[in-house]
């Protein structure tokens, strides 16, 4: 019986990969922003520098959302071309390889059986 796959199922298997792309990206984000002001900011104490940093990181983090979104679903569908066509050489190439190379060895097997058997 073919598995259903529904958009919650697949939003479901991309949940991971998807939190750890936010993340990521969020951390570069507020380090870089965070970078700046602390190289460039002048703030007189670091609590100032602190609310810098957090009001300047925090609007774009909804677009590094949607963006991870995006390269989750993307990353998704190259690995799953890669996995179709991987399947699709190992039933090309590959099987028809070992279905000879496994009938030449029945025949191979049967004959030396026969030529042990007349020896006997």
């Amino acid at each position: 019986m073919e598995e259903k796959i529904s958009p919650l199922t697949i939003a479901g298997r991309l949940l991971p990969l998807c939190l750890a792309l936010v993340l990521t990206q969020t951390y570069i984000w507020t380090a870089l922003v965070g970078w700046e002001e602390v190289a460039n900011g002048g703030h007189a104490s670091a609590r100032k520098t602190v609310i810098a940093i957090v009001t300047t990181a925090s609007p774009p983090v909804m677009l590094i959302v949607v963006v991870s979104i995006g390269e989750a679903i993307l990353i998704d569908s190259v690995w799953g071309i890669m996995m179709v066509t991987a399947r699709y050489l190992t039933n090309r190439f590959v099987k028809p390889l070992i279905e000879r190379h496994k009938s030449e060895g029945r025949e191979e097997g049967e004959a030396d059986a026969n030529r042990r058997w007349t020896e006997w």
